[in-house]
């Protein structure tokens, strides 16, 4: 006979439906709604980006129109769209002066009036590399997942990926040592 498990308390089921790996760390992230089975976390945004078909359909005379970042993971974005494109179909969507990104549509389906979208992302081009280190509230807000630009986003993950020292801070955040650990700052 199997044994029975005890159901989960109402807060601990949120907690752990929040629970997504980034660069090899779990942090909380996610609206709570159930558990979340994707394997990478996705960051909810609202930009607005202009975007053109670089191959594929597209059923529209003007080779650039208006899209909304509505989410964007490490691999891929979701759109808002105006009009159908093509499954398939390479594209380019673009936030002027910030960045350029490149990626196969693997859907396009209706929602109400307009359509909803998944990119593939394939490159990312920045127009300057980001220079600076993340800022503790721009941390802290990517953790959150929320109140970050597109480019805001895809710059912190670029940096955490190259710059050690934001990564150790990423890492405290996300796996803070337990208070009453034996090596104090100053012992260093």
């Amino acid at each position: 006979m199997a044994a029975k498990t005890k159901p989960k308390p109402a807060e601990e089921q949120e907690q752990s439906s929040r629970v997504s790996e980034f660069h090899g760390f779990s942090f909380g992230y996610g609206s709570g709604r159930g558990v979340e089975r994707r394997q990478e976390v996705r960051y909810c945004c609202n930009d607005v980006a202009e975007a053109c078909v670089l191959e594929g359909g597209v059923k529209h005379d003007d080779p650039r129109f208006h899209v909304t970042v509505l989410e964007i993971s490490r691999s891929g974005l979701r759109l808002e769209l105006n009009q159908r494109v093509e499954q398939g179909a390479h594209m380019e969507v673009i936030l002027p002066g910030q960045v350029c990104i490149r990626g196969e549509l693997r859907y396009c389906s209706p929602a109400g009036s307009n359509f909803h979208g998944g990119i593939l992302i394939h490159e990312v081009v920045y127009p300057q590399p980001v220079a600076n280190h993340i800022d503790e509230q721009q941390l802290r807000l990517y953790l959150a997942g929320r109140g970050l630009t597109l480019p805001e986003v895809l710059g912190v993950e670029d940096h955490l990926t190259r710059c050690p020292e934001c990564g150790l801070r990423f890492r405290a955040h996300v796996s803070p040592e337990p208070a009453n650990s034996s090596v104090s700052p100053t012992s260093r």
